[in-house]
């Protein structure tokens, strides 16, 4: 067997995930707006949007973290099926008129009749944060459930509730969260969805929302920081790519 061109296993898996992303990126376009980012920035949804398939500056560290939570999802969704309980999982939805696109986890048949729900993973300190919230769910998860919710009544007329279903990935605890939307909200999910694509049809960057935590958890935070609050075309978005280097230093040690 010939030697491989990989220094380290940190760098092959660098390099598988460099590669999978790019290959999804692609297929998927940027025709539509994703259902995870829905209630979070405007701004940060339209540069999502306009920079698909050709920015790849996303931190290593999140994309192990991904796929470790894409691994939690898949084991569980199989029990669910050995188990008798599944109808769907992981199907891809589709609004062509609002440029929607999402992947719902998981539509189960309990009880109480056909229920849907999304799989989370955080760590503690999440954990607990989201505890202390009034209704345990953050507003972001809500937002992207309810979007789910809404589109997946049309082909599934008797889904009876939603479900947020949280892991915590450090201890193991779980939390299972029955989530009631009223006809106001889900209105608010549709209203959102044409906002974006009023500003994509006019090529227009929507205002600039800033919290305290941009800084840690945005991909765009130069960018948006450069922009500044002017709202104009936007500038060409410039590929980046991460340097072929191990992500992690490699150590030696004799024993």
């Amino acid at each position: 067997m010939a030697n491989s061109p990989y220094n380290s296993i940190d760098e092959i898996i660098c390099d598988y995930l460099d590669k999978k992303n790019q290959h999804t990126a692609v297929q998927r376009g940027n025709d539509y707006w994703a259902a995870s980012g829905l209630g979070k920035c405007k701004r940060l949804q339209y540069l999502s949007r306009k920079s698909t398939g050709i920015s790849n500056s996303v931190p290593y560290k999140w994309k192990n973290n991904a796929e470790d939570g894409h691994a939690s999802h898949t084991w569980r969704q199989l029990a669910i099926e050995k188990m008798g309980a599944m109808t769907a999982w992981e199907d891809e939805i589709i609004i062509e008129d609002l440029h929607y696109c999402g992947h719902f986890d998981l539509l189960v048949m309990l009880s109480d009749g056909l229920t849907l729900c999304d799989i989370k993973n955080q760590n503690s300190k999440a954990f607990r944060a989201r505890n202390r919230l009034p209704d345990k769910i953050t507003p972001e998860h809500k937002r992207q459930l309810g979007s789910y919710y809404v589109f997946l009544r049309k082909k599934y007329p008797n889904i009876k509730n939603a479900r947020m279903y949280y892991i915590n990935r450090d201890t193991g605890e779980r939390d299972e969260i029955i989530v009631i939307f009223t006809d106001e909200y889900l209105q608010e999910i549709i209203d959102e969805l044409k906002l974006l694509n009023n500003y994509w049809a006019k090529d227009i960057l929507p205002p600039k929302e800033t919290s305290s935590f941009c800084k840690y958890v945005c991909k765009f935070y130069d960018t948006c920081n450069k922009l500044g609050d002017v709202q104009n075309r936007l500038p060409k978005i410039s590929p980046t790519t991460n340097k072929k280097l191990p992500a992690v230093p490699v150590m030696q040690i004799q024993v």
